[in-house]
């Protein structure tokens, strides 16, 4: 669709003919649906529909799943955040972005994953830790169609410690579109 060339030499205060304005929504909208593709709009930020989620699983548990469609070449930075807690020295949170079940951004790490540090535990005393989480994964889409993006957490203990939980709270997922697709 082509614009009138009279509309981008409008200046402040002048009226604009709903003909005109249908044109220019319209075109919005069109662009949204080829340049965008509707399901994702640049940023895309997903809040979890707990605020606090708690566990004592050392399985990853689900914390945000959203499924998003998208063309091959296409790329995503994926951004989680939240607040972790530990009701225990030698219990840690950790947290991990993954898509269509394949977790992202652990190639080197020998199975560790964002998150809290473990604080080995000194006597019999036990203490609450807290702390900032952000965990941060770029994912090029390799397949068009719908993919399903997780945020997930898990609870690790060292061997000496049998009981105690982790909680992420107030989490949230970032997909941010890069470049021009």
């Amino acid at each position: 669709m082509s614009l009138d060339k009279k509309l981008t030499e409008m200046r402040s205060g002048d009226l604009i003919r709903s003909t005109d304005w249908n044109a220019l929504a319209s075109e919005t909208v069109r662009l949204d649906d080829v340049k965008l593709n509707r399901g994702l709009i640049g940023i895309q930020m997903l809040q979890a529909p707990s605020w606090e989620n708690k566990t004592s699983s050392g399985d990853w548990q689900p914390v945000i799943e959203h499924t998003v469609n998208l063309q091959p070449g296409t790329e995503l930075l994926l951004v989680g955040q939240g607040h972790g807690i530990s009701d225990r020295s030698g219990v840690a949170l950790d947290v991990v972005i993954m898509v269509n079940g394949t977790v992202l951004g652990q190639e080197d790490t020998n199975g560790l994953a964002w998150g809290m540090g473990v604080h080995e535990p000194v006597g019999k005393i036990t203490t609450s830790i807290s702390t900032q989480i952000v965990v941060i994964a770029e994912w090029p889409a390799e397949m068009s169609g719908e993919n399903e993006v997780v945020l997930a957490m898990r609870c690790r203990k060292v061997e000496s410690v049998q009981d105690g939980s982790v909680q992420f709270s107030a989490p949230t997922l970032w997909l941010i579109r890069l470049g021009a697709g």
